[in-house]
Formats: C-alpha cells, sequence, structure tokens
C-alpha cells in the first residue's frame, strides 16, 4: 500500500514537471529612438526561420527587408498569408505591390480606418505581436514594443498564440468569401480590390492591378480626369495579381489634349464603377 502511494506521488510529481516543460515562452523589446531597434532584427530572424506558415495582419508595412524575406519564404515553400489594410496600396514604401508581384496570396481588409492588427504567427506556435510598425528602420522615429511568445505545440491550441491564429483564420475566411462575392457582370461592390498602382505621365499610360483573389469584370467601369474618360467595353476582365495597361492609343487615339490627357505635371486620374463609385484615384 506504501508502495503504491509513493509511485502515485511520483507519478504527480513527473506529470507537473512535465506540465512546466510545456509552459509558452515570453520575450519583450522596447522600441524608441534611444533603445534602437533590436525588434526588426527579431522579426526578420523569425521570418527567415520559418518552416511551416507565416500568417501576418498589418495595417501599415513598408518594411522592404521584412517584404523580401516574405517573399523568399515563400519561395522556399513556406505558406505564407497576409492581410494589410486597404490603405497599405498606396503608401509611400508599401510592399503591397511587391508581394501581390511575387504572387504572395494578399488580403485587404476594406474598413481602412476600423483595421489596426500588427500580428504575425509562425509555424502556428510563434506569435510577434504589440505596437510596433512594420516599417523602415530610419522611420522608427518613435515609441513601441513588440512581445514574441513561442509555445510547444501541444499547448498552442489553448494558448495566446492559439487564439490570434484562430482569429487570423476568421479574418481570412471573412475576406476570401467577400472577394468570392464579387460578380463577373461588370456591376460594383466596395469590395472589389482594383486599384491604380502606376501611372505612366511620359508614356501616357493607366496601370490597374486587380488584387482580389479571382478575375474581373469591369466593362463598363471608367478611367477619367475633370476633361475626359474612357469607359472599358465589354468583357474586359483583369486576372488576379496580374498588371492591365491601358495607353493614350487606346483610351484617346486622337490624343486631344482637351480629353483624357495625362499632363505631365499636374493632372488626376480617377478609377470609376457604372454606378459612379471612384474606386481609387492618383493625383499629381
Amino acid at each position: 500500500m506504501r508502495q503504491q502511494l509513493w509511485l502515485s506521488f511520483l507519478l504527480i510529481l513527473l506529470v507537473g514537471a512535465a506540465s512546466q516543460g510545456q509552459t509558452c515562452s515570453t520575450q519583450s523589446y522596447l522600441v524608441s529612438p534611444e533603445a534602437g531597434d533590436g525588434a526588426q532584427s527579431m522579426i526578420l530572424q523569425t521570418v527567415q526561420g520559418s518552416r511551416i506558415s507565416l500568417d501576418i495582419a498589418l495595417s501599415s508595412f513598408t518594411d522592404s527587408q521584412l517584404g523580401d524575406a516574405i517573399i523568399r519564404a515563400s519561395r522556399r515553400g513556406v505558406s505564407v498569408r497576409v492581410i494589410l489594410a486597404t490603405a497599405a496600396q498606396t503608401e509611400v514604401g508599401g510592399q503591397y505591390a511587391k508581394l501581390v508581384a511575387a504572387k504572395v496570396p494578399v488580403e485587404l481588409a476594406p474598413a481602412a480606418d476600423l483595421f489596426s492588427h500588427h500580428f504575425a504567427v509562425i509555424d502556428g506556435a510563434i506569435l510577434i505581436t504589440g505596437s510596433y510598425n512594420w516599417s523602415d528602420p530610419p522611420s522608427h522615429k518613435t515609441y513601441g514594443s513588440l512581445t514574441v511568445v513561442q509555445c510547444p505545440s501541444s499547448t498552442v491550441a489553448h494558448s495566446t498564440t492559439g487564439d490570434f491564429a484562430g482569429e487570423f483564420d476568421r479574418l481570412w475566411e471573412v475576406l476570401r468569401g467577400e472577394q468570392a462575392a464579387v460578380g463577373t457582370s461588370g456591376t460594383s461592390s466596395p469590395l472589389v480590390l482594383v486599384t491604380i498602382p502606376d501611372v505612366d505621365r511620359v508614356e501616357q499610360c493607366v496601370e490597374l492591378l486587380n488584387s482580389s483573389g479571382g478575375v474581373v469584370n469591369i466593362a463598363g467601369w471608367a478611367i477619367g480626369d475633370f476633361e475626359g474618360r474612357y469607359v472599358f467595353p465589354e468583357d474586359t476582365e483583369l486576372a488576379p495579381g496580374e498588371p492591365f495597361r491601358v495607353c493614350i492609343d487606346t483610351f484617346n487615339p486622337m490624343h486631344d489634349t482637351l480629353g483624357l490627357y495625362l499632363d505631365p505635371t499636374h493632372d488626376e486620374i480617377f478609377l470609376v464603377t457604372p454606378e459612379g463609385t471612384i474606386v481609387d484615384e492618383v493625383v499629381w
């Protein structure tokens, strides 16, 4: 009997020790103009060490080193998913266009003013979160924080890391579902993610980009300024992630400066749906 009690007591100790070895570890970084930027190095190291998956949700993303590291991870077979705020399309130094061009799956959160996430889940077990902005090091002139949580695989489901992973999955499915609802009949939706990433004022060309997950038909849509406009004809389809370029020989064959013409010094261009909603605009 006494031997059984000792065995039971020993078993309890072993189980307790094992459970203590299965807890998550936490590491914090405080960023400031005086303290430097060890946070950026930590993120870069963690992204470079990813082997299975990278799920990243950011309201702003301008760090070119981190953008390159994410692309390299995707090319070596890591499953990468990125969610950015809509404003990331036009922010100076933004990594959005580069990620899309590299075929990295990116979804945009339409409610840009409400989307303020800054977190990443790596290999389903490491969480990076905090107020730290994923921006180029020279712009780090503010105070912020970064927390890195690493959990054993057996505890992830019931940890903070698991909570963030679940939230990312939920957001991803919602955004993908919204994009699947985009029709191909030329009608528009505020969730259609077609933008003007580039305007060539010398060659008189406008570039469009469809960053949704499927083909978008823009028949009836128009590009224009305050002097003229061009309406896209039937069956004008934009493949996802592939730039679509339209130039003056198409939208203004007579090169009439009183029509749709891109003044090299000062002008504007609008992308408008058939209902008159301005989807994107570029002013220079």
